[in-house]
């Protein structure tokens, strides 16, 4: 069976994660939500780790996580997968009792990670339910939109956000490549933080540089398709980038910015003695040279010209990196032979199997129905339309319990609200808890009355108004 999904599902997974959170933690009820959305590559899977270009957007699929402070010196944490409704569970010591190292189980690595690399003040412990519908194992950055939506969390529940988002996504990016092991995940954090709504983000991992690019929505449209194959082994992809960093110290570059067609040629006797490396590096340079032409397509609208760069992606994938699969390329070649379709590719490491493919969105329905007809494997459709990156849902919960519990929508009945969830935050909590929420709260306000004081003596238009302005927002 096939099936095609448009997906919004930010406010169901909410609910979900409300629902796991009352079942393993009961009350207090959270305080916190966030999101992460998940990643998408156009182009330039194997480039990002060898310091390369690379272009990717944000996918609608989400990581959501709830959660309050629990009183206590230890985070807990349940992860819940949507799709296989398995629930993991573990808990570890807030930092200042321990140093987070990671180990076992290694899901919650990623959440040790966050936490680990938080440029904030943990001062105590929390529960959290993650709760998540990206596939897993399919190239679409379930693990970096953990991490990012773990410190997310971390940020609203210490209301210490970062404003710099590129520092934040590197930081993310960091704490995932010591904490797992991912070669360079700097551009999966880069669009799942970052991801705005129509916008690809052309980045050059060497310089750690990032450009919004402006997608013709409107016209076209890209298709994500999950086809059923049986997985690579991981060995594969570090035996790849061990040939390609190989390759570069044969022609003595550092990453693949500083690398020249022309090395291929020069350095042609010493890459051939090696087997297949010339094949590994010829694949990334071409992909890295791709991407700066696909930018340039989609700026000029040139889209029929993206989808041939993608399909070339592609062949160089399946024939001189030699990661793509014989289930991979039918889909491929039987998508490539439906009308409206103008360029596929595979996406992702190729640890998994997904396709991205670009097609004219007034044939978007045809080109689906056609390929459900042709299809025998259970294949997953989703229309990738770019999404906005990591966010806080927090002010959503309030919507959630007072529609739980009925409550009339009248002022004097929210004012009444107000009151109770007052006294469950202050009054129905242990003293200490009690006394340190009172002087947080009590010495946030004078903070923020101070810094809104000041900002009143001076002329709106100076830049150290606009400085103190910034923080008291982030303050708040």
């Amino acid at each position: 069976e096939t099936v095609y999904v448009k997906p919004d599902p930010k406010n169901d997974l909410l609910q979900h994660a409300m629902e796991y959170y009352k079942t393993h933690f009961g009350k207090p009820l959270p305080s916190v939500a966030v999101y992460a959305p998940a990643k998408l590559t156009i182009l330039g899977d194997h480039t990002e780790y060898l310091g390369g270009h690379t272009l990717n957007m944000t996918l609608p699929l989400y990581t959501v996580a709830v959660g309050a402070p629990n009183d206590e010196h230890t985070i807990k944490v349940v992860d819940v997968d949507v799709s296989t409704q398995e629930v993991l569970k573990t808990e570890f010591p807030i930092p200042p009792m321990l140093p987070v190292k990671k180990g076992t189980p290694e899901w919650a690595n990623l959440v040790k990670a966050a936490v680990s690399s938080f440029q904030g003040l943990i001062l105590e412990g929390f529960n959290v339910v993650f709760v998540s519908d990206i596939p897993r194992g399919y190239g679409l950055g379930s693990s970096s939109s953990l991490l990012v939506c773990a410190y997310t969390f971390l940020e609203s529940i210490t209301k210490e956000w970062t404003a710099n988002l590129t520092l934040k996504a590197g930081i993310c990016a960091k704490s995932e490549r010591e904490f797992t092991g991912v070669p360079e995940p700097f551009a999966d954090c880069i669009a799942i933080t970052l991801g705005q709504e129509d916008k690809a983000f052309f980045i050059d991992c060497s310089k750690k540089e990032v450009t919004p690019v402006k997608l013709n929505q409107e016209t076209y449209a890209f298709v994500v398709a999950l086809v059923q194959t049986k997985a690579r082994p991981p060995e594969m992809m570090d035996k790849r980038r061990k040939e390609c960093e190989q390759a570069l110290s044969i022609v003595g570059a550092k990453c693949l910015a500083e690398m020249q067609v022309s090395h291929l040629k020069v350095y042609k006797d010493e890459l051939a003695a090696v087997d297949d490396i010339s094949m590994r590096i010829r694949h990334v340079l071409a992909e890295h040279l791709r991407i700066s032409k696909a930018v340039a397509a989609i700026n000029g609208m040139n889209y029929l010209h993206l989808g041939r760069l993608m399909n070339q992606s592609q062949i160089s994938a399946r024939y001189d990196f030699d990661i793509s699969n014989e289930e991979l390329n039918a889909f491929i070649d039987l998508t490539l032979g439906v009308s409206g379709v103008l360029g596929t590719r595979m996406t992702g490491t190729g640890l998994g199997s997904s396709t991205i493919t670009l097609v004219r969105r007034n044939s978007l329905n045809e080109i689906l129905v056609l390929l459900r007809k042709k299809l025998d494997t259970a294949t997953v459709f989703i229309q990738a339309e770019p999404c906005m990156g990591a966010g806080d849902l927090s002010s959503k919960l309030f919507n959630l319990e007072r529609a739980e519990a009925k409550v009339a929508v009248s002022v004097f009945t929210q004012i009444e609200y107000g009151i109770e969830q007052f006294k469950l935050h202050y009054f129905e909590q242990k003293p200490n808890r009690r006394r340190r929420l009172m002087l947080q709260d009590a010495s946030r306000c004078l903070v923020s009355t101070a810094m809104l004081t000041m900002v009143l003596l001076y002329k709106w238009h100076s830049q150290w108004d606009r400085l103190l302005l910034e923080l008291l927002i982030t303050r708040i």
